[in-house]
C-alpha cells in the first residue's frame, strides 16, 4: 500500500468518530451561549432600586442648636411628616434606592438632603434659620452685672455669665417676648422686635429691700415750758393739741410736738432707686381720745439742744390722719409712703435730711408716747421697702 492510500484509511478511521461528538458539542454551546450573552451586560447602565421598602426617622434642629424644633415638615417619595414636640419624624415606606428628603419651616430656610436608603435610616436635619442674633447684658442699678439668669425667647432658654451677658444665634425675625428671671430679682417680660442679622437688648433687673431705718434723735418740746430742753433720758414723749385741756390744772390751751429725725441711707440719692413702701410709727402708752395729726418737713437741721422757742421752720405738710382710741397702748402711723417720698425728694436736692415735727390737730387731753430713749422695743419704727 502506498503513501496515499495509508492517508486517506486514517482519515476514514478518525472522521466517523469527530462527527460523533457534535451532537454533545452543539449541546453544550447551546446551553453555554445565553450566560454569554449576560455576562456582558455593561457595568454603565442605572442602577434599578428594588421592590423593597424602609423607614426614615430622626430628629429635627435649628442649626447649632441640640434643642428641638417642632412643626417641620418632612417628605420623601411622596411620604410627608410633621416633626412633633420633641422635634421627632418618621417616614415609612420609603422605596430603596437614592431618594432626596426635604423640610420647610415657616421661619427657616428650605432644607434637601439625598440618602442612600439601603435599610432603615436615622436622619438629623438641621435648619437654618432665617433670623437674627441677640445678645445683650443684664444688670441691677446697684449691684451691677447679674449672673445665672434665666433667659428665654422664642422657647429657647440661656443662663447669662459672671458678666451679665446672654446670646441667641438665629432667633426667627418679627416680635417675640424677651423674659428674663432670677430669684433675687423681680421678674422682667418685655417685646422685642428681631430685624436685620444682629440685634443688642440690654435689661437691668430690679429687686426690692426692706429694711429698718435708724432715727437720730425723738423729742419733744412744750408750750408751757418753752425755754425747757428735755434730756436724755426720757421716759415720753408728750403730743398735744391746741385745746383747753381740762384733765390737769392748767386750764389754757398750750401745744406739745414731737420732733424725730431719720436717716436715709446713701443709696437712696440714685435717682434709680425709688420708695414703694414707707411708714413711721409711734406708740402710745395707753387709751387716749381719737386726735388729728398732721406731719410737717422742717426746714433747716435741730439737735438735741431743742425748745419750744428754738423751733426750726415747718416746711410742707407731709401726712395728716389721726391716732389713737380706746385700745389702749399701739404703735400709730405718722408717715406714709407719700410723705415719705416728698422728703426723699428734698433730700436728693440738698443733700440732706432735716427731719419731721408731728403735731397735734384736735383733742382734748394730753397724749403720751413712750420715749425714743426708753425700751428698744416702744421706740419709734421706720420701715422702708425700696426697689432698684
Amino acid at each position: 500500500m502506498n503513501r496515499m492510500d495509508e492517508s486517506d484509511d486514517r482519515v476514514r478511521r478518525i472522521w466517523p468518530q469527530e462527527m460523533s461528538l457534535a451532537p454533545a458539542s452543539l449541546l453544550l454551546v447551546a446551553l453555554f451561549l445565553p450566560f454569554a450573552f449576560l455576562g456582558c451586560k455593561s457595568d454603565t447602565s442605572p442602577t434599578q432600586s428594588g421592590d423593597r421598602t424602609w423607614t426614615i426617622s430622626g430628629t429635627t434642629h435649628a442649626l447649632g442648636s441640640i434643642d428641638p424644633l417642632p412643626g417641620v415638615i418632612v417628605k420623601c417619595a411622596g411620604i410627608t411628616a410633621t416633626s412633633g414636640s420633641d422635634g421627632a419624624y418618621e417616614l415609612r415606606g420609603v422605596p430603596e434606592g437614592k431618594q432626596t428628603i426635604t423640610a420647610q419651616k415657616t421661619e427657616c430656610e428650605n432644607y434637601a438632603f439625598v440618602v442612600d436608603v439601603k435599610s432603615n435610616v436615622r436622619h438629623y436635619i438641621f435648619m437654618t434659620i432665617d433670623g437674627a442674633d441677640l445678645s445683650g447684658v443684664v444688670s441691677n442699678a446697684l449691684d451691677g452685672p447679674v449672673s445665672d439668669a434665666k433667659v428665654v425667647v422664642h422657647g429657647r432658654t440661656g443662663t447669662t455669665d459672671a458678666f451679665g451677658r446672654y446670646e441667641f444665634s438665629l432667633v426667627p425675625h418679627g416680635a417675640d417676648t424677651l423674659s428674663v428671671t432670677h430669684p433675687r430679682y423681680i421678674a422682667y417680660q418685655a417685646v422685642v422686635s428681631l430685624a436685620g442679622s444682629a440685634m443688642q437688648q440690654n435689661v437691668v433687673l430690679k429687686r426690692d429691700s426692706t429694711f429698718q431705718g435708724t432715727f437720730t434723735l425723738a423729742k419733744h418740746v412744750d408750750e408751757r415750758s418753752p425755754n425747757t430742753v428735755y434730756f436724755a433720758p426720757v421716759d415720753r414723749m408728750y403730743l398735744k393739741a391746741n385745746d383747753p385741756d381740762t384733765t390737769v390744772p392748767y386750764f389754757k390751751s398750750f401745744l406739745q410736738h414731737v420732733y424725730i429725725n431719720v436717716n436715709f441711707p446713701v443709696f437712696l440719692a440714685d435717682q434709680r432707686v425709688s420708695i414703694v413702701d414707707a411708714s413711721l410709727l409711734i406708740r402710745s402708752d395707753g387709751p387716749y381720745p381719737t386726735t388729728a395729726i398732721k406731719t410737717f418737713s422742717l426746714q433747716s437741721s435741730w439737735y438735741g439742744a431743742l425748745t419750744y422757742n428754738t423751733q426750726p421752720g415747718t416746711g410742707s405738710l407731709l401726712y395728716s390722719g389721726s391716732i389713737c382710741d380706746t385700745s389702749g397702748a399701739k404703735f400709730w402711723q405718722v408717715l406714709d409712703t407719700e410723705g415719705f417720698n416728698r422728703l426723699l425728694t428734698s433730700f436728693r436736692t440738698q443733700g440732706l435730711l432735716n427731719g419731721v415735727v408731728i403735731k397735734g390737730a384736735s383733742a382734748v387731753g394730753s397724749i403720751g408716747f413712750y420715749s425714743t430713749q426708753a425700751a428698744l422695743s416702744l421706740r419709734p419704727k421706720f420701715t422702708m421697702k425700696v426697689r432698684y
